[in-house]
């Protein structure tokens, strides 16, 4: 076998370097972009931020087609929006002119979905699977698929509370990925408080036919509340698809609840959580006077 000379060893390591100097430049370029979009979406208590976030999210995704740490950012903007601006425009969505929440979760959880398929051996079990998550399903995921599921379940649950008792078949899905992540938290070093409410959301949203089990609801929700401490989110959560559920003297529960995240809670544009809390709190608020959560 003739051996390759100096010349061509050197023409292939210069190559070689030179392809890895482009796909670095690409990589590094497709970073930047994403952090500039990061710092619009952490403006998202400003609607046009949020939108401006969004199309930049796109933007990336255009250049990036199928990039993991592109999917689970515009699935959280998307999130965002139906959770934090429920009435407007749809638009960014996919329907202009109608407000449709519902819309912007199912967007939000496709793209979490293209997320986890970056993992083929997700994909394959879940084929065999009938595209049911099971617990072997679920345990094909590992730390790189921590944020696609972490943007996944907030996605699917909150798409699952708006369409009712009709939607209750996924909330085993739900509840299979949310112990998954759970485990992965645990293996990683790092709680977070997505998996615990996944956990107690997939309990509280069952219709009664399906035996949710309340005490198990009840301890997740705790835990979230634990690891969220500066987020109104699994508080509100608890009251809204728990507490008022299980109590019969909901109704003042519900008015002291709103008067404590008032003021425990920071809502001012300067704080992280500024729109979740809002939103959260209207949502608790609107629910004392209607005894309805009318957009999850």
């Amino acid at each position: 076998m003739r051996r390759a000379g100096p010349i061509l060893i050197v023409v292939a390591a210069l190559t070689s370097t030179a392809c890895r100097g482009r796909r670095g430049d690409e990589r590094s370029q497709m970073e930047i972009a994403l952090a500039a979009a990061d710092r619009l979406y952490d403006q998202r208590v400003d609607e046009q931020k949020l939108r401006e976030a969004q199309q930049a999210y796109l933007d990336v995704l255009a250049e990036n087609p199928d990039e993991p740490e592109v999917l689970w950012r515009l699935s959280r903007a998307y999130t965002a929006f139906a959770y934090g601006y429920p009435d407007a425009p749809a638009d960014t969505c996919g329907s202009p002119g109608v407000a449709d929440p519902a819309l912007c979760y199912t967007l939000a959880l496709e793209y979490a979905f293209r997320c986890m398929e970056a993992n083929s051996a997700w994909t394959s079990r879940l084929a065999l699977n009938d595209g049911y998550i099971s617990k072997r399903v679920a345990a094909s995921l590992g730390a790189r698929e921590i944020p696609c599921m972490n943007e996944g379940i907030q996605a699917w649950t909150r798409w699952t509370a708006s369409r009712g008792p009709s939607a209750a078949l996924y909330l085993d899905s739900i509840s299979w990925l949310s112990r998954r992540l759970a485990e992965l938290n645990g293996e990683e070093g790092g709680p977070e408080w997505v998996s615990a409410w996944g956990a107690g959301m997939s309990e509280a949203l069952a219709p009664a036919a399906m035996q949710p089990d309340t005490e198990a609801a009840a301890v997740s929700f705790e835990t979230a509340v634990s690891l969220a401490d500066e987020l109104a989110t699994p508080r509100v959560d608890r009251v809204i698809y728990l507490l008022a559920r299980t109590d019969a003297s909901s109704t003042q529960l519900l008015r002291e609840e709103a008067e404590r995240i008032r003021a425990d809670f920071p809502t001012d544009v300067s704080h992280p959580w500024a729109l979740e809390n809002r939103r959260a709190l209207e949502r608790l608020e609107s629910f004392a006077g209607e005894g309805t959560d009318p957009l999850p």
